[in-house]
């Protein structure tokens, strides 16, 4: 029987970076998580955005609206194809 490797992930309090995002929108942020590169209105355009001031592969956070309080994030690169909730960009695929 083959061992299952299990992936440690460690939890990061991010809400002082996220303080003054906009309530509702996508938020790229820096590798590092420090701080925010880009925020739109899709998932499509932050990522372009924040590929635009070098951020590669940014880390997506979908902001809560108003006070609902929980914000998921993911990075894009990470998802498969049937878990993408869209298609890849072009430029992905050069």
């Amino acid at each position: 029987m083959s061992e299952k490797k299990t992936e440690v992930i460690t939890h990061r309090d991010l809400s002082r970076v996220l303080r003054d995002a906009p309530p509702g929108a996508w938020v790229a942020l820096s590798h590092d998580k420090k701080q925010i590169v880009a925020t739109g209105e899709s998932m499509r355009t932050t990522t372009l955005l924040a590929r635009s001031r070098g951020e590669d592969d940014p880390i997506l956070v979908k902001m809560p609206l108003g006070d609902e309080g929980f914000a998921a994030g993911t990075r894009l690169s990470a998802l498969s194809p049937e878990e993408a909730p869209c298609q890849r960009f072009p430029e992905e695929n050069s």
